[in-house]
């Protein structure tokens, strides 16, 4: 026995272990293991229960993790293999809201996805903590792995003698953030096996973005798919209102930012506007480009230590993607679509799939920018780049004086984009009010000033009676 106990763990390792003064269980000093002979010892000793590991080494099993006073309680859906049971799931909330902390309970193995900054690693801190403290038998153990290299095993990263501990809940967070993921999914399911094989029944939890998923590790074994919901109006109104320390309500919510207020994120980027300013913001274009920037500034400097976020790259090929995608009236492309878009760049190509707007919808070979306003904001972006006149000959059916109906959304989302006082803008509004003065009055409320709308609907409503009475 002990022998095949010793052939779970490569050979030629040594370890240096140390007791921790609160409590009886080991501590790995050095983070790389050198041998199997402490770990497969420990195997074979009595096991230490809950009960006997001090509270003063949560650090060393949960690490930081902490729950914030305003935290609001999420809930999460399971994925099934079948579109029809998946869209009912994502629409019937009442009863198919699962907490992640009943699901581990039932099940061994889980992986949790959600889109960037919905809250994923809130929820697995939320976990451990939970199951640190409540009266169960689960010991936790939480480890972020952002910091996770090809040089570790997952019994180094640990850094505990875990083979001590009795009914362990491993909790990893941020699959999506290693340099090499099919790496760590390796090292993963070479762990899992070992100790199934020995009937060492552990629990596990990892996060992962869904895009992640779908495109380097949707092939891991036997784990059961729990997918994060966005927030609902009344959960952001809730975290908005603790943010920003006043009240609010759906009546003070407009459809532009109730779109931002489903992700954490983004709620904490409008509260941060509204403590600075004193208002809520009503300029679209300005809001998704405070997010977009942010979005990608948080995931250079703190998601992607690793894996090197091209921040520059990434808003180049949106720019062009997004402009295409309007054109041809679609928010979906292929990995096809992308390699071309990149000039079959490989580099490129691999630089650009990492870009934390998109994401890739499961079971599917399609990707998406999170939400169309990202597109319609990029695509908007990339005109703007342009002088007046190549603007105008882009947007318009060849002498025609009309636009391309497919490019709505994007002009008034680049008359927001555009500086009031620049020529571009003044010229473009002048070239709509001659041409098609419909477009500058039937956008959205924020993507066109009041005065401009009331102009140009004031122009047009005399120019059509005009021509009526005579």
């Amino acid at each position: 026995m002990f022998s095949k106990l010793i052939s779970l763990f490569k050979p030629g390792r040594s370890i240096d272990v140390s007791n921790v003064q609160n409590s009886q269980v080991a501590i790995i000093d050095q983070l790389i293991l050198t041998s199997s002979f402490e770990v497969a010892s420990s195997l074979l000793m009595e096991k230490i229960t809950k009960k006997e590991i001090s509270k003063m080494d949560q650090k060393k099993f949960i690490e930081n993790a902490s729950v914030s006073p305003a935290h609001i309680s999420r809930s999460f859906y399971v994925w099934v293999d079948d579109l029809e049971t998946n869209i009912n799931n994502f629409y019937d909330e009442k009863t198919t809201d699962i907490p992640l902390r009943n699901e581990i309970i039932e099940k061994n193995k889980i992986l949790v996805l959600g889109s960037p900054g919905l809250g994923k690693t809130t929820e697995l801190e939320k976990l451990a903590v939970e199951i640190w403290h409540d009266d169960s038998d689960f010991i936790p153990i939480y480890r972020n792995l952002k910091n996770f290299t090809a040089q570790d095993s997952i019994e180094s990263f640990i850094a505990l003698n875990w083979a001590r501990l009795h009914k362990i809940v491993f909790i990893f967070d941020g699959i999506d953030e290693i340099s090499d993921i099919h790496d760590f999914v390796s090292k993963l399911e070479t762990f899992i096996t070992a100790l199934d094989n020995y009937d060492l029944k552990h629990k596990f939890v990892v996060s992962c973005r869904t895009n992640v998923y779908e495109d380097s590790i949707k092939q891991i074994t036997d784990f059961n798919i729990l997918i994060l919901r966005d927030l609902d109006l009344h959960e952001s109104i809730e975290l908005l209102t603790t943010s920003c320390k006043r009240r609010f309500d759906k009546s003070q919510v407009d459809d532009t930012t109730a779109i931002l207020l489903k992700n954490p994120f983004q709620v904490q980027i409008i509260a941060n506007y509204i403590n600075k300013t004193g208002q809520i913001p009503t300029n679209s274009s300005e809001m998704w480009e405070q997010y977009i920037d942010k979005r990608l500034m948080k995931d250079e400097r703190f998601k992607f230590l690793r894996r090197k976020l091209n921040s520059s790259l990434i808003k180049n090929y949106s720019k062009i993607t997004s402009l295409v995608n309007e054109l041809m009236k679609r928010n979906t492309f292929s990995d096809d679509d992308i390699y071309e878009m990149v000039g079959r760049n490989s580099t490129d190509f691999d630089a650009f799939k990492k870009n934390p707007l998109m994401e890739k919808s499961i079971g599917s070979n399609f990707w998406s920018f999170e939400h169309r306003n990202v597109q319609e904001y990029f695509a908007a972006s990339k005109l703007s780049e342009k002088n007046l006149e190549s603007i105008i000959a882009f947007i318009e059916v060849e002498n025609t004086g009309r636009t391309h109906p497919s490019l709505f959304n994007t002009i008034t989302f680049l008359i927001n984009l555009l500086p009031k006082d620049s020529k571009k803008h003044s010229g473009l509004v002048d070239w709509f009010r001659a041409k098609e003065p419909e477009t500058l009055f039937k956008a959205d409320n924020e993507r066109i000033s009041i005065d401009i709308r009331e102009q140009v609907f004031k122009e047009y409503f005399e120019k059509n009676c005009r021509e009526k009475t005579l």
